[in-house]
């Protein structure tokens, strides 16, 4: 099976936003008791990185390349949950490009 391709010419998406849409999802979706754990300094330091090269990956081939060794960054991330992180992350990342794709859906 071929690789996805990249996107030509992605909406410009800031890293940050979506890091930011990515905890409101993984704190919506976590009992009260853990919220508070989900927005640990580590999670400010590295979900903006690992965002940034999702976003880098949705139009470079390089960089959609280099996308998997972010995997444990993921990992690190989600602890246990990675499945349901990865999903949450997926969402979030549309959730920011959707309105610059589709300015309706704003």
């Amino acid at each position: 099976m071929a690789p996805p391709r990249p996107l030509a010419g992605p909406p410009a998406a800031d890293a940050r936003a979506v890091a930011r849409a990515w905890l409101a999802r993984r704190i919506a979706a976590a009992p009260l008791e853990e919220a508070a754990q989900l927005a640990a300094p580590r999670f400010a330091e590295r979900a903006p990185a690992l965002c940034g090269s999702l976003l880098a990956a949705l139009g470079d081939d390089a960089a959609l390349g280099v996308l998997p060794a972010e995997g444990a960054a993921l990992a690190a991330l989600a602890g246990p949950g990675v499945v349901e992180a990865a999903e949450g992350l997926r969402g979030a990342t549309a959730a920011v490009l959707m309105p610059a794709i589709d300015p309706a859906m704003h």
